[in-house]
């Protein structure tokens, strides 16, 4: 909270995506950055188990240490995960 979309490119996106894209599964990483969150997307690729990967980058990112320290935990939204067919 109290974060600018510039802060949170700079300490979240960007970190993230980094480390994020080099997973298997990963066909691409989008974060966009907004005044106090941001929202990280992945696709992931065809064939690959999407359950697999999202308990991988939950694992991964619950594991992060060095976040702003005003930074709430990450929350999962894959509510809203499409498969394409």
């Amino acid at each position: 909270p109290g974060s600018s979309p510039k802060e949170n490119e700079a300490s979240l996106c960007l970190p993230l995506e980094t480390a994020i894209s080099n997973k298997n599964g990963v066909e691409e990483i989008q974060c966009s950055a907004y005044e106090n969150t941001a929202k990280l997307n992945i696709d992931v690729e065809e064939g690959y188990n999407t359950n697999n990967l999202i308990n991988e980058v939950k694992t991964y990112v619950d594991g992060i240490n060095n976040l702003p320290k005003k930074s709430e935990k990450p929350q999962d939204n894959n509510k809203y995960l499409n498969h394409n067919i």
